[in-house]
């Protein structure tokens, strides 16, 4: 996925203005300086924009980029411009070849723009959309993120993600997932011991943590409060998530992760 700059297009609208100023009597010269800008927009519009599908809009937009260009080459072959070509108006050929071809440009582009892809995220609470959709984790101290594993702060970003594009189930099983190694640590901290694969369920790492008389009561009620809450109906395939209740369980699994980091980090 990659941000598209949408000012773009409209900065390159202002600079195909330009063309529109041209007119038979034009020295060539001058036609050259005006269709500078207008050139670069276009080289622009077809390189930048390789994810976007413009595919008969570029095909224009080469076209007529390649009869700008032809302004900038001599009329015999193999030659520089010489000064009485560059001094001669570029008649009415060549302006009658660039206003045709811009013409065609615009109406293949207006027609592809209406059925382009392109939709509004809206924010999501206090976070803005290229936050949640760029780097999540960061709703998190650094030097919380520092010591944050690979695996919770790649589960944090896909579920900013899927916050920023209303998926909010999926965000739901990311935000878990991204507890779930602190908890690990935490009550290796506490046991001294891993359990089987088979054993690792919230309830069984809640309870063996809660046995220990150095456990911080508060982080087993609050692990307690996501698993009865949000973790253990999300295991249903039949229990969906609002969007309110996905964000509200993200504020909920940062401030986890704030406790369980301060827990492990404690003596």
């Amino acid at each position: 996925m990659k941000q598209v700059n949408t000012f773009a297009f409209y900065e390159m609208g202002t600079k195909l203005c330009e063309l529109r100023r041209l007119s038979p009597r034009t020295e060539r010269i001058t036609a050259m300086g005006q269709a500078l800008w207008p050139a670069k927009a276009l080289q622009a519009f077809v390189q930048d924009t390789h994810e976007v599908p413009f595919v008969h809009s570029k095909a224009a937009a080469a076209d007529l980029l390649d009869i700008i260009n032809r302004l900038y080459k001599s009329d015999k072959e193999g030659q520089t411009i010489d000064l009485d070509e560059s001094k001669a108006p570029i008649g009415e050929s060549r302006a009658g070849r660039i206003e045709r071809s811009l013409a065609d440009f615009e109406a293949v582009f207006a027609q592809e723009a209406k059925a382009i892809e392109v939709y509004a995220v809206g924010q999501k609470g206090i976070y803005s959309t290229s936050s949640l959709v760029e780097n999540a984790d960061r709703a998190l101290p650094e030097d919380v993120r520092n010591r944050l594993s690979a695996a919770s702060a790649y589960d944090l970003r896909q579920a900013g993600k899927c916050l920023a594009f209303d998926v909010p189930t999926a965000a739901g099983y990311h935000v878990i997932k991204s507890v779930e190694p602190l908890i690990r640590d935490y009550h290796f901290k506490l046991t001294g011991r891993k359990l089987a694969a088979k054993n690792r369920s919230w309830g069984v790492y809640i309870r063996d943590m809660a046995r220990h008389p150095k456990v911080d009561r508060q982080v087993t009620a609050f692990l307690t409060h996501i698993k009865d809450a949000y973790r253990n109906p999300l295991m249903h395939a039949e229990v969906t998530l609002t969007s309110d209740e996905a964000s509200m369980l993200f504020g909920a699994a940062i401030s986890a992760i704030l406790m369980l980091d301060k827990a492990i980090q404690g003596p």
